[in-house]
């Protein structure tokens, strides 16, 4: 039995994807057990030699398709796997030593539609290791279950499906794929399948290496583009609580996340195309008396009280914090 299917979604990261790949294949686990589904998505570097040398490892699977982003290969590997649980891993991260193991041993007396655990960030130039750490509220969660609603009521939304196990079956009944062709898919991802996961286990081990890249300037139409996809997952929000809300309580806490998602999307950005304004505009509009009623959600989905100032300053005046450009 396959306990385990581990998603690699590779696109031109030949830099990286060796590191990722023996990172995996050196887990102190049996490779009988889990699966490796390397999902080729139009490569054109050589990434895809790099995936040839580990082909020695007979839980290697590898799934061929053009280029459609990171979702697209992401649902194609979901499609593919078997394993009772999924793990999403981005092929320039790396995970450590005994991820599988230390986190299988929570699974032998019961099981959880989700298994979240922590990050460590790393500088790609300088090398250095730092712990992402948990909020606060996080600690009366660790090493007991809870229902994915509360964890979205108590903690701050976290946009990093790789922090997640899934079990494969929850995902399927509820058709949890991800979106495809937008940016800050997690976000929408980690919403949906915390609001609907009966059981989640949260624990107090930072498992995943998430690499930090060197990027560059922040004013740049892919940029703009992320800020408009977050627009666009705030509205797809919208669309599954008028489906999944049954109770003002559902309702609070989806329109808590999508107003977080909206907020940091314009307080890290800051700027929209012109012809999109009266869109930003509108939403907020829309949902404004909603928000001003319930607006210690935001204070409460808040990292800190700059992003509750512009919460604020957002929900009364979209048109002075959004800056135009052509």
């Amino acid at each position: 039995m396959i306990e385990l299917s581990i998603i690699v979604p590779v696109y031109n990261v030949e830099k990286y994807l060796s590191g990722c790949l023996h990172s995996i294949f050196s887990q102190n686990y049996s490779l009988d057990k889990f699966e490796v589904i390397v999902v080729n998505d139009g490569t054109k570097d050589d990434s895809m030699k790099i995936v040839d040398s580990f082909r020695k490892y007979p839980n290697l699977i590898v799934i061929e398709q053009i280029n459609q982003g990171l979702s697209a290969a992401r649902n194609a590997g979901l499609n593919a796997a078997s394993g009772e649980y999924v793990w999403f891993v981005d092929s320039d991260d790396t995970i450590e030593q005994s991820s599988i193991s230390s986190l299988m041993s929570l699974l032998t007396d019961q099981k959880y539609d989700m298994l979240c655990f922590g990050l460590n960030k790393i500088d790609e130039e300088t090398g250095e290791k730092k712990k992402e750490p948990f909020s606060k509220k996080s600690s009366s969660f660790f090493n007991r279950v809870s229902s994915g609603k509360e964890y979205l009521k108590r903690i701050n939304i976290t946009g990093c499906s790789v922090c997640f196990w899934y079990r494969r079956n929850f995902l399927i009944k509820n058709n949890l794929f991800f979106h495809k062709g937008i940016y800050h898919e997690d976000m929408e991802y980690s919403v949906k399948t915390l609001f609907l996961a009966k059981s989640v286990y949260l624990v107090d081990l930072y498992l995943y290496n998430y690499l930090i890249r060197k990027t560059g300037s922040i004013m740049t139409s892919y940029n703009i583009k992320k800020n408009l996809d977050c627009l666009e997952i705030v509205k797809e929000i919208d669309r599954f609580k008028c489906i999944n809300a049954t109770s003002l309580m559902d309702k609070l806490i989806l329109n808590g996340g999508s107003l977080f998602l909206m907020v940091s999307s314009l307080r890290l950005f800051r700027v929209v195309y012109k012809e999109h304004i009266e869109e930003v505009d509108a939403f907020v509009m829309r949902h404004r008396m909603f928000y001003l009623r319930h607006f210690y959600l935001l204070f409460h989905w808040s990292f800190n009280a700059w992003t509750f100032c512009w919460g604020f300053l957002t929900v009364l005046f979209p048109r002075l914090v959004v800056k135009k450009i052509d």
